[in-house]
């Protein structure tokens, strides 16, 4: 069971029966991701939006692109990914719910994930692309 103080917007996150691949039951993280829910509580709001905007910068500075704009799709991910994360609040993640928030930017950050390695590391595929 997670300690209240942690993180009480998961302390009372309750999967209501329905299967959850982080929660076993209400507040209770299954042991499989126990090392991720550590690490990622340790940071902190602030800190979570630092590295969101430390990457988001690196991005911009590789092609020297000012802020405002994008010149690629990582770029373009990036910076949408950074503008919502800064406006969400915790009602709206209670309101939408906390595993559909979670699989929606699990979702985006691999879609993130792709657009950088096809931009950054696989020059064949970013060739094909066009872009």
């Amino acid at each position: 069971m997670i300690p209240p103080t942690l993180n009480p917007i998961i302390h009372e996150y309750d999967p209501e029966g329905f299967y959850d691949e982080l929660f076993s039951g209400p507040g209770a993280i299954r042991p499989e991701f126990s090392t991720f829910y550590d690490k990622l509580s340790e940071l902190s709001r602030e800190e979570l939006f630092r590295r969101q905007q430390s990457a988001d910068r690196a991005l911009r500075e590789m092609n020297a692109t000012p802020i405002g704009m994008y010149s690629n799709d990582a770029e373009r991910r990036s910076g949408q990914l950074l503008s919502e994360l800064s406006y969400l609040t915790v009602d709206e993640i209670v309101r939408k719910g906390l595993h559909e928030c979670l699989d929606d930017l699990q979702i985006r950050m691999n879609q993130l994930h792709v657009s950088i390695s096809e931009r950054y590391f696989n020059p064949d595929a970013h060739d094909r692309a066009g872009s």
